[in-house]
């Protein structure tokens, strides 16, 4: 049973803790949120330097990043600087044209 009043210490290192609060990996998804100053970009940046932390030391932590995922990481591997563009690209759909001689069968799981 847990005491409430005692103090208990763990020591679990930086990916001890990480996989403690999220698993053996975070995805970060995609959406609408600001990359560069928002909630998401906020506790995405503690996440991603306490995964970099681990990396560096050799703990093996991976990231994954969907959409504006995929872009939140870009910048923050930047180290947080303006690296996108604005563009007119909204509710824009151009076809997916596949090249010859490529074996994409374990891309597109065909």
């Amino acid at each position: 049973m847990v005491d409430s009043k005692k103090n208990y210490k763990f020591d679990l290192g930086v990916k001890g803790l990480m996989c403690f609060l999220f698993g053996y990996s975070v995805l970060f998804p995609g959406g609408g949120a600001n990359i560069y100053d928002s909630p998401y970009s906020r506790t995405g940046n503690i996440i991603f330097n306490l995964a970099k932390k681990a990396n560096d030391a050799g703990d093996v932590f991976p990231l994954w990043g969907t959409c504006l995922g995929f872009q939140f990481l870009s910048v923050q591997g930047a180290g947080g600087r303006k690296i996108t563009s604005d563009v007119d690209g909204e509710d824009f759909s151009v076809p997916l044209n596949l090249s010859e001689g490529e074996n994409l069968n374990n891309i597109l799981l065909l």
